[in-house]
């Protein structure tokens, strides 16, 4: 059925392959990238695609910009037109969304309005470690965790501990970095 159509690629030695391959790789890479762009992200949703390729400019013009003093000025040029670009596009953006509140109250969609409005509002808070004992009070130091941990152990498996701070330590040290990286 495939008739010898890949005989060719038997006698290709295995230098000659990963080379092959390592080519067709980056050949791919560059047509995808001719064809696509590269992949933007915007964390902000006001910014643009006029900005961020102005963002770009700037920096690129930031890695030469000790070179030479007219580059130095053309950074700055391009540092405060970028700044002066994203502070227009954000009270743009701010104006459509106080123009979408507005229409909202106007039309009697509360649900609408309101859900705007949660997205303006919209704050990330911090984890914090917090633990209650048998009374149900809450605990945020970590020496009171640690105590509360110890106790909770204790009653877990009925078998007295002994207690080392660092084996407990490394536990909550763990709870923050995760709480950190999540951020």
């Amino acid at each position: 059925m495939i008739g010898g159509r890949f005989e060719a690629l038997l006698e290709v030695e295995e230098n000659d392959l990963q080379h092959l391959t390592s080519e067709f790789s980056k050949g791919m890479d560059e047509i995808a990238m001719e064809v696509l762009g590269k992949a933007r992200t915007r964390k902000q949703p006001w910014m643009t695609q006029g900005i961020l390729d102005a963002c770009d400019r700037r920096r690129e013009l930031k890695a030469r910009k000790f070179k030479d003093s007219d580059t130095e000025k053309e950074y700055r040029n391009a540092n405060i037109m970028v700044s002066k670009e994203i502070r227009k596009a954000k009270e743009a953006f701010l104006e459509q969304i106080c123009q979408e509140i507005e229409q909202g109250f106007e039309g009697n969609n509360s649900k609408k309005t309101f859900d705007t409005i949660k997205q303006l509002n919209r704050e990330k808070c911090a984890r914090q470690s917090v633990i209650e004992d048998k009374n149900d009070n809450l605990f945020t130091e970590s020496s009171m965790i640690q105590e509360r941990w110890t106790e909770y152990v204790k009653e877990l498996y009925r078998y007295p501990i002994q207690t080392s701070p660092e084996i407990i330590k490394e536990p909550l040290k763990m709870l923050t970095l995760t709480s950190q990286e999540e951020k």
